[in-house]
């Protein structure tokens, strides 16, 4: 009852049919219990109770379940400053926990077919983004893929000793609980994930975009780990090294645990269950046959029968029944055991090799990257070639001939705000301020805050 109260309250308040826009207060908390509580069994009663008695103690309960609930950390009360009354809501770890209750009794609306394929996306989005998130996001969808595929198997199982024990004399309504789960369970959902969203249909595609990342350049991989690392700092728990290939690692042990794994663990299963099944419709189908001679017949005229009547009735049949002859094996047929070599089957999935449109267009945008790319170090050297023999260059003074002293232009003020305290000579970087304000220069590129790049040397 307790339980399905807190199942109540969190539809109410994060269902898929939730009202956010209101709150709720202890009258509504009241109503919203109260016939669960009315259905709920009265373990003890008299019988003697009136409809009036009755009504005021399931109020009662639900007055006590609140306050229970309240104490030991499910759910609290807060001020609406708004309507200067209490509303309640389940606390973090209450709602933590009924969400668990949820889930097993599989309300509300789930979809667990697209994780293997926003797993491939994400990380196809990211090898040609750089976007941190599009990563997470990867990594992410990859552990859900383990976790649905254990829950399908722990289904399967439930399902096949449900199926098991609901056979016992029910067969037509165990068939129907079998047809119902394949109609309304397999067809949408599991048939969809051994299929269409397989993780072995779509493996070769994540491990290729892993490794188009892994052959990112030098530059590319130091700029995309700090991106990382800046906005996910916790990746740094995942082991030593690269934190990107770390994750990188992570993701590809998933999608090969998944594969060699859990989907023939998932199909072993399956198999047990259909088998299962298969028995099970052959009995129903035996027994359904109400024929002269047919084994429902025989098992209901049995049935009528009382002790006496059925004991001289297989003390009767049980002569005809021929007993198993015992014979002797030949010596000569009898040899020591011998180990087999097990035959070794190659079940790895075969990765076409690219295409030459695929080459050609993974070297274009190589090329695109690295034409346009430039590095602090590079920087720092093409200030120094424009300082020459000065001693320092106003910024309207540097010289614009390609496209990477365009870029040295627009990103030269950072040499100052990271520096180079070992090298000789270092390089600051003075704002021209008038006013205490900064003071804008035109270039033929447009306008930037004017300052004066200076050398200065360590020694002497």
């Amino acid at each position: 009852m307790v339980s399905n109260c807190l199942q109540a309250l969190y539809q109410r308040l994060h269902g898929p049919e939730a009202d956010y826009r209101t709150l709720i207060r202890r009258e509504e908390l009241t109503a919203l219990l109260l016939p669960i509580v009315t259905e709920s069994p009265i373990l003890e009663s008299d019988g003697t109770e009136s409809e009036e008695d009755s009504a005021e103690d399931e109020r009662s309960r639900v007055n006590t379940i609140v306050r229970q609930l309240t104490e030991h950390g499910w759910i609290e009360s807060i001020p609406d400053k708004g309507q200067l009354v209490s509303v309640y809501r389940l606390t973090r770890p209450g709602k933590a926990f009924t969400e668990g209750f949820v889930k097993l009794e599989g309300r509300g609306i789930r979809s667990r077919q697209r994780n293997v394929r926003n797993t491939r996306y994400s990380l196809e989005v990211y090898a040609n983004e750089h976007d941190p998130f599009n990563l997470i996001d990867a990594l992410t969808t990859a552990g859900q893929i383990n976790s649905d595929l254990s829950d399908d198997i722990d289904v399967l199982h439930q399902r096949r000793t449900e199926l098991l024990h609901n056979a016992a004399g029910r067969y037509q309504e165990a068939f129907e609980d079998f047809l119902d789960y394949m109609r309304k369970h397999f067809i949408p959902d599991l048939a969809v994930r051994l299929s269409a969203d397989s993780i072995e249909r779509h493996r070769s595609a994540i491990l290729r975009s892993i490794e188009q990342i892994r052959g990112w350049s030098e530059a590319e991989l130091d700029r995309a780990t700090n991106d990382l690392t800046s906005l996910f700092p916790d990746v740094n728990v995942l082991g030593a090294g690269n934190p990107l290939l770390r994750v990188l690692e992570r993701i590809e042990n998933l999608v090969d645990t998944a594969c060699d794994g859990k989907m023939p663990e998932l199909r072993n299963a399956l198999a047990g269950f259909v088998r299962q099944a298969d028995v099970l419709i052959r009995q129903a189908q035996a027994m359904s046959f109400h024929v002269e001679g047919s084994p429902a017949i025989l098992m209901e005229r049995l049935g009528q029968l009382d002790d006496d009547a059925q004991s001289h009735f297989f003390d009767r049949v049980g002569p005809s029944i021929l007993p198993p002859s015992p014979s002797l094996l030949d010596p000569a047929k009898i040899g020591r055991l011998t180990t087999r070599s097990k035959r070794k089957i190659d079940n790895q999935t075969s990765t076409l090799p690219p295409t030459r449109e695929e080459l050609l267009a993974a070297t274009l945008a190589s090329a695109r990257e690295e034409a346009f790319a430039i590095t602090i170090p590079n920087i720092r050297g093409r200030v120094i070639d424009q300082l020459g023999d000065s001693p320092s260059i106003h910024i309207r003074d540097f010289h614009v001939q390609d496209a990477l002293d365009l870029l040295t232009l627009s990103h030269c003020i950072e040499i100052g705000a990271i520096g180079y305290p070992n090298e000789d000579p270092s390089l600051a970087v003075e704002p021209i301020l008038e006013d205490g304000k900064p003071v804008w220069t035109d270039t033929p590129y447009g306008k930037i805050e004017a300052f004066i790049i200076r050398r200065e040397f360590a020694h002497g």
